[in-house]
């Protein structure tokens, strides 16, 4: 009689531990299901986005630089989304990071040269012109690099 109670305290033993390691299990397959599909819609998105820069220009006489980009990708930018933008200026004189409508100098704004449907959206196949105001003079050789809000790199280079 002792070996029967011994046995199903053992095997009742058993049970709750595969419960337990199931119910480990089932929690961990449900984030890991949940993490990938974070990353497929982050893929999706960033497969999605691409630009390219047109020409890069500085003009003495306003102290700005102008950067032309065009959306080569499938993404429509909201306006919310173009505001975050890193522009990074990096001049002979060290690298720096630009705000957007600072009201100090430098500040970066924007427009939609060919805003086809008038909606406001930077679209596919419609180009931006980022103006960077400067607080000093540029001498010599520049690069402005923009970084989209999903990671996407564009480089503009010139010089004064």
């Amino acid at each position: 009689m002792s070996s029967l109670i011994s046995d199903l305290i053992v095997a009742t033993a058993l049970v709750i531990v595969s419960s337990m390691i199931v119910a480990a299990f089932m929690t961990y397959s449900t984030n890991y299901i949940s993490i990938s599909s974070i990353l497929v819609k982050s893929f999706e998105v960033k497969s999605m986005v691409s630009a390219k820069v047109v020409f890069t220009y500085y003009n003495s006489s306003g102290n700005e630089i102008l950067v032309w980009i065009k959306n080569t990708g499938l993404h429509e930018f909201t306006p919310v989304e173009i505001s975050r933008f890193d522009v990074i200026l990096v001049t002979e004189n060290g690298v720096e990071w630009v705000p957007y409508r600072s009201s100090t100098l430098p500040s970066w704004v924007y427009s939609i040269c060919n805003d086809v449907d008038n909606d406001g959206m930077w679209d596919p196949g419609e180009t931006i012109c980022i103006k960077i105001s400067l607080a000093n003079t540029l001498s010599g050789e520049f690069k402005v690099k923009i970084v989209l809000p999903y990671g996407h790199e564009l480089e503009g280079r010139g010089s004064a």
